[in-house]
């Protein structure tokens, strides 16, 4: 049981309140000589009564964190309020201010049971109040990936969910950067904006580059030139920022910090202010953990770095004191920012040390994390080495969302005095708006075409205009599909979504759901054949869960009689990470498949 005290109101100044007392009143005239029995009697003193809630019924609305629910109770004569928990999912405390607070599932709608004491000293009472939690239907369908919850209980339909998550992103894209940069609201350039960045990478450097993936993260710092003439026109990303949820953190490339924060330094300025944007707070007594850092001591860079750059603001733990299994005693404390290298000395630790990584994300604690090529040994007990990546950096971009190509070792492109509204404001990969575009031509029913003469399923040469409006977008859909396999990211179901991708998959499981058969190129409008392409084309092999669809096209319709069925034995060899049989399973028939092998898993 939890029991809490809340505020009260003075018993004696009720009564003050009651009985009218106070200054300015006249007093009560004696009894003229001879009354007799005039006065009355004292009153009974009145019962007290227990506390009382003015509603049983609570209701609070799931967004993917924590709720806080308050418990509206008081005594009718001012006494103070004890509360006392009695019974209530495991998920449910009770906090100091009388407030229920938990952290429950996404899924978890639907009423609850909560039993409760209250108590003035005096009288108790047991109270069953019923906690109703709800979800936005948007936010639910993004939730599980779901797409029914919108068409049931939302007045939005899915295709706008898609075009408002991509605004929606592009917009906390650029407020970012507007902090990150010191731009003025409007994203135009401020007296004290940071518009002419450098960051210099020389040929054999350790700067890699990065590529971003719309909806987790952002670049920050894109190269606008290069000391070999042949590459000075391509554009490659040194540093990034983004979400894991809603925790913030930021990635760079290379050796960026070292030694003393240089003032005058755009890049260092650049630097220190996503710092700030990660910590997302006053950097006021900064408690910072350091971690794999591979020469981590009391001069080492990072620590003089940061000391200068936070003079007096910045608290460190002991060098290597975070390492390895350390990282998690070192998170109990909650620190304002962790500070991420990439060394480790076995597969055991690194084991170890990326579920710590996740868990502090997942907990609130922002990530400044240092990527770079660094020379290693062929294997980790070796003492030959090459340049590469190290595994620890790799499964830690792997959940982050974030790839790299190749390092900057041969182009040497560099940043020369670059405004971030040339090169990184309003940043967004190009078939966003592609899809964007396909999207609203779709629910315009502006896709009316000829495709008598077309030859192809999707392309449609013979038809050029079919072609741009429709055939190439669709191509370009399904490439971007193909982005949430090769990251291994499911869109739902996740401490860390990206809300727009999972909207790109619920339009496709919507259009999915449109889709009847056969569709005919001469009786069906070339609108409806685009849009069952669409959901042809957005499926993702990834994801948890996908919906069926309400028409299988002719197989689901077809009979199939015994001499036309067969048992079959497929011998496949292994293909990661997606295996099939190459077989289908018909509808309303029993499909056995058994799998087996003769070497160990």
């Amino acid at each position: 049981m939890v029991s809490k005290k809340i505020g009260w109101v003075s018993a004696a100044i009720m009564a003050a309140a009651c009985s009218g007392g106070g200054g300015g009143g006249s007093e009560t005239p004696a009894p003229a000589p001879g009354d007799v029995g005039t006065t009355p009697p004292s009153a009974p003193p009145t019962q007290n009564m227990p506390p009382v809630v003015s509603s049983t019924d609570l209701t609070a609305q799931l967004d993917g964190g924590s709720i806080s629910v308050p418990i509206n109770v008081s005594d009718p004569y001012g006494d103070p309020v004890e509360l006392v928990l009695l019974d209530a999912p495991d998920w449910i405390t009770l906090n100091d201010d009388g407030q229920l607070t938990g952290t429950p599932d996404t899924d978890q709608t639907g009423s609850f049971d909560i039993s409760i004491e209250a108590s003035d000293g005096t009288n108790t009472s047991q109270i069953t109040l019923t906690l109703t939690l709800f979800m936005d239907p948007v936010e639910q369908a993004l939730a599980t990936g779901d797409y029914t919850y919108i068409t049931r209980d939302s007045d939005t339909d899915v295709p706008t969910v898609l075009l408002n998550e991509i605004e929606a992103t592009r917009e906390r894209n650029k407020a970012a950067l507007r902090e990150i940069y010191r731009l003025n609201e409007d994203g135009t350039l401020g007296e004290d904006s940071l518009s002419a960045v450098s960051w210099n990478s020389s040929p054999g450097s350790s700067t890699f580059r990065f590529a971003p993936v719309f909806g987790y993260n952002f670049p920050i710092v894109t190269t606008n030139t290069s000391s070999v003439y042949s590459w000075q026109n391509r554009k490659y990303h040194f540093a990034l920022a983004g979400f894991y949820g809603d925790t913030r953190y930021t990635v760079i490339s290379g050796t960026a910090i070292n030694g003393s924060f240089n003032e005058t330094s755009q890049r260092h300025q650049l630097l220190k202010s996503a710092i700030e944007w990660s910590i997302d707070k006053d950097p006021v007594d900064l408690n910072i953990v350091i971690a794999q850092h591979h020469s981590d001591g009391d001069n080492s860079g990072i620590r003089n770095w940061l000391s200068s750059a936070f003079p007096d603001q910045v608290s460190f733990n002991i060098p290597r004191a975070c390492d390895s299994i350390a990282l998690s005693i070192c998170m109990e404390d909650n620190p304002d920012l962790l500070v991420l290298y990439e060394d480790h000395f076995s597969e055991q630790e690194l084991d170890l040390v990326i579920p710590q990584i996740q868990a502090a994300l997942e907990s609130g604690i922002p990530l400044f994390f240092v990527r770079s090529t660094v020379r290693l040994p062929e294997t980790l007990t070796s003492t030959y080495w090459r340049w590469g990546e190290k595994p620890l950096g790799s499964k830690v971009q792997e959940f982050l969302h974030f790839s790299t190509n190749n390092s900057n070792q041969y182009e040497a492109a560099q940043v020369s005095n670059a405004s971030p509204l040339d090169y990184v404001y309003g940043w967004e990969p190009q078939f966003v708006g592609t899809i964007e575009n396909l999207v609203e031509n779709i629910e315009a029913e502006s896709l009316n075409f000829d495709l008598s003469d077309c030859t192809g399923p999707v392309t449609c040469e013979e038809n050029p205009d079919f072609q741009n409006a429709a055939g190439r977008p669709l191509s370009t859909l399904q490439n971007a599909i193909a982005i949430v396999d090769e990251n291994r990211m499911d869109p739902f179901l996740t401490a860390n979504p990206n809300r727009y991708y999972g909207a790109m998959l619920l339009v496709g499981d919507y259009y999915r759901s449109l889709t009847s058969y056969p569709m005919p190129k001469a009786t069906t409008s070339s609108n409806d054949i685009v849009r069952a392409l669409f959901g042809e084309n957005s499926t993702a092999i990834y994801r948890k869960y996908t919906p069926a669809m309400s028409d299988l096209g002719s197989f689901s319709r077809s009979t199939f009689s015994d001499d036309l069925l067969e048992d079959v034995n497929v011998s496949l060899t292994s293909a990661t990470p997606f295996k099939t049989s190459r077989t289908y399973a018909l509808p309303g028939e029993i499909v056995s498949v058994t799998y087996s092998r003769s070497d160990d898993l």
